[in-house]
């Protein structure tokens, strides 16, 4: 389990892809976006979203307060960013 915050786009260009890993990503605080595949999603702070391995994504927001948990565990390796 990780927090994270998103200031701006993440990652700036494209989107990345969790090659092994589900994930599951609670807002804690603010408002943004995420982008499935080509499907966009309004955040508020209470919503969760869940995000299956091999989905391509990206988060845009200002001060977007995340919880993320992911199985099996994330690693580095297991990330990869695509145009």
């Amino acid at each position: 389990m990780a927090e994270a915050v998103i200031t701006g786009r993440y990652p700036e260009q494209g989107f990345v892809i969790n090659h092994e890993s589900n994930m599951m990503i609670r807002v804690i605080s603010g408002a943004g976006i995420i982008a499935v595949r080509e499907a966009g999603y309004e955040l508020h702070t209470g919503s969760v979203v869940r995000i299956d391995k091999e989905t391509p994504y990206y988060y845009e927001g200002d001060d977007l307060r995340l919880v993320i948990v992911c199985s099996p565990a994330w690693n580095a390796e297991q990330y990869s960013n695509i145009e």
